[in-house]
């Protein structure tokens, strides 16, 4: 039977699914943070792709040159030259770095300067849409064009310039402090507290020619969300009912079990004999651990007592005969005197053999409650040859035994052994016509196999089925209680073994198997 998981790691589940919440909270907010500064990080990179391409336009012009190479050193054969971010929020921010200008001085004429200022109306127009702050600076790092005013000065090469000059894109983030007070959550003005810097280096056949810086605030996760709030409201609603469903899923993977077995067990209360206990479905493990004991529980009950009312049913007919026998000799016996010694000596008898045979129904009857209510049968150490030797020789010549390599030892208690055993040799001598009877003992699979053997005239067809019927017996007049077998079959029963029988018009064996 398929099992569900244990209670605590329901709670557990539970607990840890509540907890996981922030946590898995706070992680997508990083990780939406790490998103939108990517996404300012490439939207500068394209834009500073499409200013370095109209620089060298422009510088090809002033130089004179037809056509060049547009790839970075040992890229010529590559079609596609992707350029990846960089940037990771979970590394380490920059602080804030003002531009440092170096002294002024007249800058020489070059074919660099000449090109920025072809370009340098350009990206003031781009400004007015894209927001970005962009400068094209020449080898020696002074700007040749830009949109902040500082074209003609140079500046001291920042980490990510340099990286540049050397011929390596490189990006850097930085913290800055938003404007107070801040913005509304709509205003196209940014919040955010990181500011992104870009250096794109500008090639022509190998060789760097110019370096793109771009900076740009990066986009701030209150106000991006805020430009998807009803797909947002849609996705809390979505989460708030799963939390809704996993909690429900729980509580009924605990409760509903709980009710079913309360119905149940009032069921039987009510005298209901079909109910079960047995929860089906999704169930926690100890839940159905307790249903299935209480199911094994009430079907042993039940079982016990319709044991006990059978039993005493038949107990009750079994004492009736006796007991009126004796009851009759004894109102006979009240007129004493007018009897002659013969009359009083068969009524004495009759008394003392019908309290004779009650004696012995009562002592197997409490030999058999015994072995079949007990929950098992304590064991012990016996010598099993050595004992049946004993028990045989009990009989004299009317029991033959013989031993086929039987278990040495065998773990039952002494009277218990003696009782299976000693009950098929009585009801074998019994039935044997006065011819010997045969016990042999051998090992079957490691346990003791012991089959008695007579010399009778067999069972009936008719009385075979009733064999192991408790006070079935063709000797009543002899003294039997018909609880012999009854008894060897309750033992058997409960040491798990085996006990069944043969017979035949040449005799009937009994195999037992402990």
């Amino acid at each position: 039977m398929r099992r569900g998981p244990s209670i605590a790691l329901l709670l557990l589940g539970a607990n840890l699914f509540v907890l996981c919440l922030p946590i898995a909270s706070l992680l997508l907010w990083r990780a939406y943070d790490l998103y939108l500064l990517r996404q300012t990080e490439r939207q500068l990179i394209n834009q500073s792709v499409v200013v370095a391409e109209a620089f060298r336009d422009a510088w090809r012009l002033e130089s004179g040159i037809s056509g060049d190479d547009p790839r970075p050193p040992g890229r010529g054969g590559d079609r596609y030259i992707a350029i990846e971010p960089v940037l990771d929020v979970l590394g380490d921010i920059s602080p804030p770095r003002p531009a440092e200008l170096r002294p002024d001085k007249p800058l020489p004429d070059s074919i660099e300067r000449r090109a920025g200022a072809r370009i340098e109306d350009l990206l003031h127009r781009a400004q007015i849409f894209n927001l970005s702050g962009v400068r094209v600076l020449d080898t020696e790092a002074c700007v040749v064009a830009s949109t902040g005013g500082q074209t003609d000065r140079c500046v001291v090469p920042a980490p990510e310039l340099e990286s540049a000059l050397h011929g390596e894109y490189a990006a850097v983030a930085r913290r800055r402090k938003p404007p107070d007070p801040l913005p509304p959550l709509g205003d196209i003005k940014s919040r955010g507290t990181l500011q992104v810097f870009t250096a794109l280096p500008v090639f022509s056949n190998g060789q760097v020619i110019a370096v793109v810086t771009a900076t740009r605030t990066g986009l701030d996760a209150l106000s991006s969300l805020w430009q998807i709030r009803r797909g947002l409201l849609v996705a809390i609603a979505g989460a708030m009912a799963l939390i809704s469903a996993t909690s429900l899923l729980f509580a009924r993977a605990i409760a509903r079990p709980m009710l079913a077995i309360t119905r149940k067990a009032k069921a039987v209360a009510a005298g209901d004999p079909s109910s079960d206990f047995v929860v089906r479905g999704f169930t926690p493990a100890e839940i159905r651990s307790l249903s299935e004991a209480l199911d094994v529980m009430t079907k042993k009950l039940r079982a016990q007592a319709e044991y006990v009312a059978d039993f005493a049913t038949t107990v009750s007919h079994e004492l009736k005969t006796p007991i009126a026998a004796i009851r009759g000799a004894s109102e006979l016996l009240s007129d004493f005197e007018s009897m002659d010694s013969p009359q009083r000596q068969r009524f004495l008898s009759n008394i003392l053999l019908d309290t004779e045979r009650m004696d012995r129904l009562v002592t197997r009857l409490l030999a058999l409650a015994k072995i079949e209510s007990a929950a098992a049968l304590p064991g012990g150490k016996l010598q099993v040859v050595a004992f049946c030797r004993r028990l045989v020789e009990r009989y004299g010549g009317a029991v033959q035994l013989i031993a086929r390599d039987p278990p040495v030892e065998l773990d039952i208690q002494e009277d218990h052994l003696a009782s299976a055993i000693g009950n098929l040799i009585d009801n074998a001598v019994r039935h044997g016509q006065g011819e010997p009877v045969q016990v042999s003992l051998s090992s079957a699979a490691g346990r003791l196999r012991v089959d008695v053997q007579d010399r009778g005239k067999g069972i009936s067809p008719g009385n075979q089925p009733k064999v192991w019927d408790r006070f079935f017996t063709t000797e009543r007049d002899r003294g039997g209680t018909g609880l012999g077998l009854s008894i060897v079959q309750a033992i058997v029963q409960a040491r798990k073994g085996e006990v069944s029988f043969e017979t035949s018009p040449s005799g009937t064996c009994f195999r037992m198997i402990l």
